[in-house]
This record gives C-alpha cells, sequence and structure tokens, in this order.
C-alpha cells in the first residue's frame, strides 16, 4: 500500500505541476506590434452613401458608383479623406446644381484624398460620387464553383466589420460615423440580392441578363452594418407586429429545414421589444443563408446575413438548435446597430450585450435553468482564456488589428458584466436602467461611460467602482472559503479569503454576496459585502447547518474553492434549488469524495436529475473518477432521452482504457445510435480506450454524412489519437481541397499529431501543410498555421512571417503571429506544444491507473 500511494503521490506532483506550469505561462495580451488606439478624429459628419454597384461573379468583380453626401464638421474644409482599399478610381466628381465638376485626387496606402474646388464650411452640404472597381481580397466575397468544388453554389456576400467595407466601396469606415444608406445593386437575372432597409423596386434589364435591386435604409448607422448577399435562394416569409420578417436560404432547403432554424424570430423580436422600451425599428428583418460564411452570423442592419451551416437536419435537431445564434444577431439590431460602439475598446457594448440578450432569450423561453446554464458556459469559455491565453481588461484600447479583442472577455465576460449588474441592482431596476439607456442613446455612438451614467439617471446608483474593477481591470475575484460549526453556541462561521494575485491588472474585488444556510427549519440567508482580502462570517442558527450555499443564485463572476464535507456535497447534489449549485457539487465530488460515495451520488444525479444540464456534468465527473460502479452508470446514460446526455456519457466511456465492457457498449452505439454527436463520440472513444475495431469504426465513419460534418471529425480525431503511420496517408487525402470544410480542418490538426520524431514522414507533413498556407478556405489556412506551431516548424517562420503581413484576413494574421511565437518559445524549450501536451497525457494516464491499482490494494486489505 506505502509503494503504490508514493508512485500516486509521484505522478499526481508532476501532473500538477506540468498543469501549474501551463497556467503559469498566460500570455499578456497583443504582441510586439499593438499599440494604443482610441477614436478616429472626424473632419466631416456623412449623411448618406449611396451605392449603384453591378457584381461580376465570374470574374469576382464589383463596380459602380459610391455617392456620398456630408458636411464638414469645421469651416475651411479644401480636402476630403476617404478609407478605400485597392481599387481602381476611374473618376471622382462633384455633384452641382447645374451639373458636376471632375475633382483632382491622390488614392495610395488606403486613402482616397479628395481635392476639392473650394474651401467648405459647416453649415453646408456637398455629395461626391466616386467611380470605381475592385476585385476585393477582404470585405467581399464570390463564392462558386471551382476544380475543387465543381458544384458549389455561387453567391456574393460582403462583410464589412470591423473596417473591410473600404476594400469594396469608398467610406469613412470607422464606428463613429453614422449616415443613411441607399443600395442599387445589379446581379445576374436569376438572382436576388439582399440589402439594408426597405426594398424599393427590382427592376430587370433582358438584354443585359440582369436585375436591379434597390433598397433605402433610413436610420442612420455606422457604415461596416452596409452589407449584401446575392445569390439564388429560397424565401421564405414571417411577419411580427406588421414587420415583414424574411428567411433566404439555399435552393433545395425546403420550409421546414428553414424554420427549424429560423422559426423562433418573431418571438424573439417580441421580446426584445418589449425588454429593451425599444419596438424593433426597422422596415424588415430579414436573415439570409451565406455559403463558406467567414463568421457564424453577422447583424448587417435590418439584414443579418447567417452562415449556411446554421441551416440543420431533424437527426443534427437531436442535439443542435440556432437558436442562440439567431437571437445574438436579432439582439444586435438593438446594441451594435440602433447603438453602436464609437471605438473598438467599447465593443463590449455591441458583444457583451447580445451575448447577454441572447441568453436572457432562452430564460424567457425555456426557464431558468437553461438560463443559467447557458451563463455557465459563457463562464467557463472566459475562464479557459483567462487561464490557458491571457488577462485583460474588456475596455483595452493596446491591440494590433480591431479583432483582437473579439474574444471571450468580450463576449462572454461582457455578458457576465451585464448580468451581475442586474444581481446588483435587482431585475425590475436592471430592465429600467436598460431601457433609458436604449432610448436616451439610440441612433448615436455610444461608449462605456454612456451606460453607467444611464445606471445611475435611472436607478440612482452609482456603479463607477464597479465599472472600474470589471471593465478597465481584468481577472474576477477566486475565493477560498472555508467553516466552524460550533454547536454548543449554534454558531456558524465562514472564513471567506480573496487569494487571487492582486497587481496593476487586477484588483482586489468589493462586490456583493449572496450566502443561503439550508437547515431542518428553513434557509437562513446572509448578503455580504466584500471589501477586504479577507472576512469572518457569522450566524446564529437554530438549528445545525445542512448545506452552505455560496452565491446561490449564480450572480458573480468568480471561482470558488471550498472544502465541505462530502454529505454536504451530495446533499448538494440532490437538493440544491438551483442548476449550478448540482452541477458544481458533481464536480466537487468527483474532485474531493472517495471514489464510492463519488460514484454513487453522481450514478444517482446521472439516473434521476430532472436537468440535461446536471446529467451531462455528472455523465463527465464519472468518466473522471471511473472505475465499475462509474462504467455501469454510463452504460445506463447511452439510453437517456436526451442525446446531448447519451453524447456526454458516451464521451466519458473514452477514459475506460483497455476496459472490454466499455468497448461493448460503445459498439452498440455506433450500430443504433440516430443522433450525429453520440455517434461521433462513441468513434472517437472506441480509439481512445485503445479497441481493436477502432482504426476499421473510424474507417467507415469517414463514409458517414452528418450536420457540420460531426461524424467524420471525430473519425479523423480517432486516427490520429489510434496514432502509427497507418493513418497517415488516409488523413493526408482528408486534407485535400474539395473535401468538406469541417472535416478537412480535422485532418490538419491529426495530421500534425500523427507526424512524430525527425525523418522524411516530418519533412513531407511541413512540405504539404506550408504549400496549403495559401489556400482558398480562411478556416484551412488557420488550422494550418496551429499545425505548424504544434510541430515546431522552424522551417515555416518565414512563411509564416510574410502570412502576418499579407494575410487579409485580420484574425489569421493574428494566428500567423501567435504560431511565430509559439515555435521560437518551443525552440528555446526544447519541446514542441504537441510534445508537451502529450507529456501531460501520459502523466494523466499514468494518475489514473495508480489510482485504479491503488483501490484495488485497498479492497484487498484486511
Amino acid at each position: 500500500m506505502v509503494s503504490a500511494f508514493s508512485g500516486h503521490s509521484v505522478a499526481l506532483a508532476l501532473l500538477i505541476f506540468a498543469s501549474v506550469s501551463q497556467a503559469g505561462d498566460r500570455k499578456p495580451f497583443g504582441d510586439t506590434l499593438s499599440t494604443e488606439h482610441y477614436g478616429r478624429d472626424r473632419t466631416v459628419d456623412v449623411l448618406h452613401y449611396r451605392l449603384e454597384l453591378a457584381f461580376d461573379p465570374p470574374n469576382s468583380e464589383v463596380r459602380g458608383t459610391t455617392s456620398i453626401t456630408l458636411s464638414p464638421l469645421y469651416d475651411g474644409l479644401s480636402v476630403l479623406e476617404l478609407d478605400a482599399g485597392p481599387m481602381e478610381i476611374d473618376e471622382v466628381t462633384l455633384d452641382l446644381v447645374e451639373g458636376s465638376e471632375r475633382l483632382a485626387f491622390r488614392h495610395d496606402d488606403g486613402k482616397l484624398r479628395i481635392e476639392l474646388p473650394r474651401e467648405y464650411d459647416a453649415d453646408e452640404t456637398i455629395t461626391v460620387e466616386v467611380r470605381h472597381a475592385a476585385r476585393p481580397r477582404s470585405g467581399l466575397y464570390f463564392v462558386g464553383p471551382d476544380e475543387a468544388n465543381p458544384d458549389k453554389q455561387a453567391q456574393v456576400w460582403s462583410q464589412g466589420e470591423a473596417e473591410d467595407n473600404r476594400y469594396w466601396f469608398p467610406s469613412f469606415d470607422y464606428p463613429n460615423d453614422r449616415a443613411t444608406s441607399e443600395e442599387i445593386y445589379t446581379v445576374p437575372e436569376d438572382w436576388t440580392a439582399m440589402g439594408n432597409g426597405e426594398l424599393l423596386e427590382v427592376t430587370q434589364d433582358r438584354d443585359a441578363r440582369t436585375r436591379t435591386f434597390h433598397y433605402r435604409m433610413d436610420t442612420p448607422h455606422v457604415v461596416y452594418l452596409v452589407s449584401v448577399i446575392a445569390g439564388r435562394f429560397e424565401k421564405y416569409t414571417d411577419d411580427f407586429d406588421g414587420i415583414p420578417i424574411e428567411y433566404l436560404v439555399p435552393p433545395g432547403t425546403g420550409e421546414e429545414t428553414a424554420l427549424r432554424s429560423f422559426g423562433p424570430t418573431p418571438d424573439m423580436l417580441r421580446f426584445f421589444s418589449e425588454k429593451t422600451g425599444v419596438r424593433y425599428p426597422y422596415a424588415k428583418y430579414a436573415q439570409t443563408c451565406a455559403i463558406d460564411f467567414i463568421y457564424g452570423g453577422m447583424e448587417n442592419i435590418s439584414a443579418t446575413t447567417q452562415s449556411a451551416e446554421t441551416l440543420h437536419d431533424e437527426r443534427a435537431a437531436l442535439e443542435f438548435d440556432s437558436w442562440g445564434l439567431v437571437a445574438h444577431e436579432a439582439a444586435h439590431q438593438w446594441y451594435g446597430d440602433l447603438l453602436t460602439c464609437a471605438d473598438w475598446s467599447h465593443a463590449w457594448l455591441n458583444e457583451g450585450f447580445a451575448t447577454y440578450w441572447e441568453k436572457l432569450w432562452w430564460e424567457h423561453s425555456a426557464g431558468t435553468d437553461e438560463f443559467l446554464y447557458r451563463m455557465l458556459g459563457a463562464r467557463e469559455s472566459y475562464l479557459e482564456e483567462d487561464r490557458d491565453e491571457y488577462r485583460r481588461a474588456i475596455v483595452e484600447h493596446r491591440y494590433t488589428d480591431p479583432f483582437d479583442l473579439f474574444d471571450s472577455h468580450l463576449y462572454p465576460k461582457g455578458a457576465w458584466v451585464l448580468h451581475m449588474i442586474r444581481g446588483v441592482l435587482g431585475d425590475d431596476a436592471f430592465f429600467k436602467a436598460i431601457a433609458h439607456y436604449t432610448r436616451s442613446h439610440r441612433g448615436q455612438v455610444v461608449e462605456t461611460v454612456d451606460l453607467r451614467r444611464s445606471i445611475a439617471e435611472a436607478t440612482g446608483v452609482n456603479l463607477e467602482r464597479f465599472f472600474d474593477q470589471w471593465l478597465r481591470h481584468g481577472g474576477h475575484p477566486e475565493f477560498k472559503v472555508s467553516k466552524e460549526w460550533d454547536a454548543d453556541a449554534m454558531i456558524l462561521t465562514l472564513h471567506v479569503e480573496q487569494v487571487q494575485q492582486v497587481d496593476e491588472l487586477t484588483p482586489l474585488f468589493a462586490l456583493p454576496l449572496q450566502i443561503a444556510v439550508d437547515t431542518a427549519d428553513g434557509t437562513v440567508h446572509h448578503r455580504l459585502s466584500v471589501e477586504r482580502a479577507a472576512h469572518d462570517i457569522t450566524l446564529r442558527l437554530e438549528s445545525e447547518p445542512l448545506l452552505v450555499r455560496f452565491d446561490p443564485n449564480f450572480r458573480v463572476l468568480c471561482e470558488l474553492d471550498f472544502e465541505r464535507p462530502v454529505a454536504e456535497i451530495l446533499r448538494a447534489l440532490r437538493r440544491d434549488p438551483v442548476v449550478t449549485g448540482r452541477i458544481f457539487a458533481a464536480r466537487d465530488l468527483a474532485e474531493r469524495a472517495p471514489r464510492g460515495p463519488a460514484i454513487d451520488g453522481l450514478a444517482e444525479a446521472l439516473d434521476r436529475d430532472s436537468f440535461y444540464g446536471v446529467r451531462i456534468e455528472a455523465a463527465k465527473a464519472l468518466g473522471r473518477v471511473r472505475g465499475p460502479g462509474a462504467r455501469s452508470a454510463l452504460k445506463h446514460a447511452l439510453g437517456d432521452p436526451d442525446a446531448r446526455v447519451r453524447t456526454a456519457a458516451a464521451k466519458a466511456l473514452g477514459q475506460f482504457r483497455d476496459d472490454a465492457e466499455a468497448a461493448r457498449a460503445l459498439r452498440r452505439v455506433v450500430a443504433s445510435e440516430r443522433a450525429y454527436g453520440t455517434y461521433a463520440a462513441a468513434v472517437l472513444s472506441l480509439a481512445r480506450i485503445g479497441a481493436p475495431e477502432a482504426r476499421e469504426t473510424a474507417l467507415r465513419a469517414l463514409g458517414v454524412d452528418s450536420h457540420r460534418e460531426r461524424i467524420r471529425v471525430a473519425a479523423l480525431e480517432a486516427l490520429a489519437e489510434i496514432g502509427g503511420e497507418e493513418g497517415l496517408d488516409t488523413v493526408r487525402e482528408w486534407t485535400a481541397p474539395g473535401k468538406p470544410r469541417r472535416a478537412r480542418t480535422a485532418a490538419i490538426a491529426a495530421l500534425a499529431k500523427l507526424t512524430v520524431g525527425e525523418g522524411p514522414q516530418r519533412e513531407r507533413t511541413i512540405r504539404d501543410l506550408l504549400l496549403l498556407l495559401d489556400d482558398p478556405n480562411i478556416f484551412a489556412r488557420q488550422e494550418v498555421m496551429q499545425a505548424l506551431a504544434a510541430l515546431h516548424a522552424e522551417e515555416a517562420l518565414e512563411p509564416l512571417s510574410r502570412s502576418a503581413k499579407v494575410e487579409p484576413d485580420s484574425r489569421l494574421r493574428r494566428e500567423a503571429r501567435r504560431a511565430i511565437r509559439d515555435i521560437s518559445a518551443s525552440r528555446s524549450s526544447g519541446k514542441t506544444v504537441g510534445e508537451l501536451a502529450a507529456e501531460i497525457e501520459r502523466l494523466r494516464d499514468e494518475l489514473r491507473g495508480q489510482s485504479d491499482r491503488l483501490e484495488e490494494i485497498e479492497k484487498q486489505a484486511p
């Protein structure tokens, strides 16, 4: 027993050291190219954009005239400067009553500088027309059939955020200026073009075999929200309060599939209209599906562009829905469109709001449990980035590209800031304040201070300290809590400490906390104002405390280390009325309880808890605990009525290495499961446990179609898990152009994982990956950069440096810089990122094995 325990301790120490080393390696936000960015100066107030543009899909070209009506912001304006990327500027003219006048201009370094015929004063209005043509690499995208994808549908679509509309029409391309817009788009005669605002007319030119769509948006908006998407579509319609709602989907989709994705839209618009205090403010709301879209969705004003991947069949709907994305983009029509951040450092006012209102719609439509579970997911996303990547303030002025800020601090942490404000104010005051903010700033650009002042105006509550902590600093409270019960005096003492490292970035937080203590006589509630590093709370009770619940309603973004007796954790798992309390109890059991009680409690929760999210967490925890009882409970959960729970159980069985009984259960899943995700999880788990048939199962799964390629992705991950040179050729085949996008990226990652050691195979892999750095697909290029970093490919440093400079997408320029950083770091450490990860996983496996052997010894002991 002593030697088994000693080996257990060594493995545990090594694992902790590896984990701490990873967490301790949190990187600084930004890189050597990052600089301070503040709101851009304006010399003019743009009043109106009129785009008369024709799209030529075969030649990937846009050509036409952009007219810009504006007023100077000061007297004596003689030179007008616009943003204009690489394009041909044919002519610039000034509109005059009696005609027009040609103007001299210079176009270089992304700027179009126009010399006006005289000095103009602030009370004057002028209109400048620019004739131009472009074949953009960013901002406007032409997709369609090619040699590798002969059946791909042809489309044209734009993506203007952050500052990319300048690549297809001249503009003041920054979010602190608002103007109305008019779009006149000419496309092939069998195409439809979707623009912003009201459709005024459609005309046809039979000789030219074209159609022209004329839209007008009368609500002023920032220029990145100007959009177009054109192609062949099926159109389905709905209505909200007399406002037309449109869904444009690829041909052959069918109404049932379209409504499966977009059906709740009217309810979302109604809910947001009521809660924001502003009725949906535009003439229509359209959602149009884009092929190969580079984001999930984009909130172009009144005309959201959605990825075609949001459409899904009945089998996918067993565990997938589009409604979070649909709600997010619909919420943006208020926060991001009607009110827009004045500069990118305040972009959380767009994205944090849309993320939280997406969760609020779930609370409205599915109840509090669903809402809290999704807020838990937001918490996990933020904590993972904060732990493994970097820590930053939400309102951050130092960055390289604006999209550097579009991360888990901006979206989920931004949502959590709003959730905590709601907790501080209470529901009535919170929604009153948000309605006041929305009404008083509609049609304006906003900064974070505008929200704080609106809250003070509506409620009288001064949240300046709160805003400073949570928005201009980084991090979150890390609480360590212990308790003592004096049975004679009937006094419960709680010791609450903030143990996070306090520095220039991370403060000591001041915030209100709720504590609930369940006793046989009822529940005692206590409110604590945390102001110091440590607090002692003394509560006199009528009877013994049975369950202490810290932040019982899940209102504070924090980490909590609360040492509780196993009996209390079990009680929390069974009886905590708040879903997140039961989930944290499930996690605590896996970490803190002996195997027997942990398995019993988790198995009960997996079988009986009414909320699917708790059952999922119980399945995950059982996978960490392992043992025969855990395996039995997970096998039983493969019959759960909710496919999401079945998927979690199948994943958890992947922790049972060399377990024939687990393998038999997973084989039955592969043979009979209907849900894509559960089937995929079983394929991957067979590989992880080392089942003899794992390779054959993965190869068969490569022939199975599924939504978002879930099954093929799992099959390729399985081949990488199995290892060996046998899978290399198969994986290489799936990296080829023409393979489905998600399968390709999974194959690229698998190729890097399967390539071990030095020699010809490594040289070939790196050579193949370097060729893919110029692949037309943005997601393939991104995965290649990550694979090169994982391989410690010093040969890639020069090509990656080139990508960091010339890559048209700012996200990939950042990815290239990260790959360069990681390759350089691994060069100095002597180990690749992949090797370090493999070492940690080896230690985990060793720890699991030591735990199992220790348990067997303990069972045999007298």
